[in-house]
């Protein structure tokens, strides 16, 4: 059986161990932009401005090249998705920066380079147009930073006409405000800068810091204390480094920010799932499923194991086979796990013949709640009825009970034949010794759990001792069925 949780950073991991040739071709794109400052914008406002526009310029231009590729023509991207991807796989560095002066006008001068390594490039474009949640973010990214180049162009055209506005009436003011604005969105612009360094750290090198991007992040957040998406993934390298409080919140405070973060969920729900608080895992990985169904194969895997690691097998095997349906690559996922992929799919076969054989039984009408007993003390009871919807006869059918704390660990795990039940009265009076014997005694089993017919149904109850106080959950699951013998 699989053991191991899938993150959106071991995707990362997992598309950076592919091997590069060595030989290289490089391609090199240059952009010069011109970039003028004054009244309420000051040089290092102008500055921030100018490096992210000719950044965005020169991947506009890079741009030009990847959409020669076979692989972005059949993908069918806009003019957007070609910058995004241009952002994720190739580096812009600034060659140079220096002032200037023309007439009445003062700015600053920024020349920066783009190197297309073509060698690799193809490759590295599969990859992340395959890494459909790392594309998005580089789209989210590069989408954030031109509508904050579309603002400072607003405030600059606004810069001007309080510059030549004549009146001085409200001036200073207007100023000031003005001022801020700019500071505010340049504070957003480096934010995004930092953030594609954090991503490009994790994305684009093999020998990724984490620490580093963890840094980058914090900057970013510390510049835009709204940033969601950089809150997610200072929580992923935390994760990484086995830092799950932090982690943990850092992902609640994405959450916060973005409600509708998939992403943010799946990678909560694995730092539960890495605590072994399998329960809370669950929850935020069926809310991922939710949130995003055509993508969430990873949450269907995660949650699988999930199921797994509580012993509620048929779920298990269920959502195994989601993520297998989602993504048919998945078999090579989990050769890159390490794992057997025909082993597994042996596995899969047998377990899905035990999902078969159980599916139509149908646990209804189920209560679970305390009883004080005078001899042993709390009990936590569960029962109800397990219904035959088959379409012929069935017997003995065999539940499993678990019971959680508030953590979601796993308090006891009980297996037992339907058939048997006993009164409020004996849960209140009887010893243990006498409530087990009750409950599995072969007479209520054969009367009352053999030959059910279709649409028939039996009773069931369990029963565990000392619950701890922070019970918060029970699973229920059927785990076996036999058909009656033949006459």
């Amino acid at each position: 059986m699989p053991a191991r949780n899938i993150s959106l950073f071991m995707v990362w991991i997992m598309v950076l161990a592919l091997s590069f040739p060595a030989y290289a071709r490089i391609k090199t794109y240059t952009y010069t932009i011109r970039q003028p400052f004054g009244g309420s914008q000051s040089p290092d406002d102008a500055r921030i401005a100018g490096i992210a526009r000719a950044k965005r310029e020169i991947l506009e231009m890079a741009g030009t090249y990847l959409e020669t590729l076979t692989i972005v023509k059949q993908g069918k991207l806009d003019k957007d998705d070609i910058i995004a991807l241009a952002a994720g796989v190739l580096k812009v560095e600034v060659v140079s920066q220096k002032n200037y002066a023309s007439g009445d006008a003062f700015g600053i001068e920024i020349k920066v380079k783009a190197d297309v390594d073509t060698s690799v490039l193809e490759k590295r474009v599969k990859q992340l147009l395959e890494d459909r949640k790392w594309f998005e973010k580089y789209k989210e990214s590069t989408k954030r930073e031109k509508e904050l180049l579309a603002r400072v162009k607003q405030l600059e055209e606004e810069n001007k006409r309080l510059m030549a506005l004549q009146k001085k009436e409200g001036r200073n003011e207007k100023k000031k405000k003005l001022k801020q604005e700019f500071k505010k969105t340049s504070n957003e612009l480096l934010a995004e800068k930092y953030f594609l360094m954090a991503q490009d750290n994790l994305f684009k090198n093999k020998s990724f810091d984490t620490k580093l991007a963890i840094q980058l992040l914090t900057k970013a957040i510390e510049l835009n204390p709204k940033y969601a998406d950089a809150y997610g993934t200072r929580g992923i390298a935390y994760s990484f480094i086995k830092q799950y409080s932090k982690a943990i919140k850092d992902f609640n405070k994405a959450i916060e920010l973005n409600p509708e973060d998939d992403g943010a969920y799946l990678n909560r729900g694995t730092t539960y799932a890495d605590l072994g608080q399998y329960s809370k895992a669950i929850k935020d990985y069926s809310k991922a499923i939710e949130l995003n169904p055509e993508d969430a194969w990873a949450a269907y895997y995660n949650r699988g194991l999930a199921y797994d690691n509580l012993g509620q097998y048929s779920k298990a095997i269920k959502d195994y086979y989601k993520a297998i349906e989602l993504t048919p690559e998945l078999e090579l996922v989990y050769d890159n796990l390490g794992q057997d992929s025909q082993e597994m799919k042996d596995w899969y076969k047998s377990a899905e013949l035990q999902v078969d054989k159980v599916k139509n039984i149908s646990l209804e009408d189920v209560r679970q709640y305390f009883v004080t007993n005078e001899k042993i003390g709390n009990l936590f009871v569960v029962e109800g009825k397990a219904v035959n919807r088959f379409n012929k006869p069935k017997e003995l059918i065999k539940l499993r009970a678990t019971l959680y704390d508030d953590k979601g660990n796993v308090f006891k795990t009980r297996e037992f034949y339907c058939g048997n039940t006993v009164s409020l009265f004996q849960l209140q009076v009887l010893t243990q010794e006498e409530l087990e014997a009750s409950l599995n005694a072969k007479l209520g089993i054969l009367t009352n759990n053999t030959f059910i017919k279709p649409g028939g149904s039996t009773p069931f109850m369990v029963v565990f001792y000392a619950p701890p106080e922070n019970v918060q959950e029970f699973g229920l699951e059927v785990i076996d069925v036999k058909d009656p013998p033949k006459k």
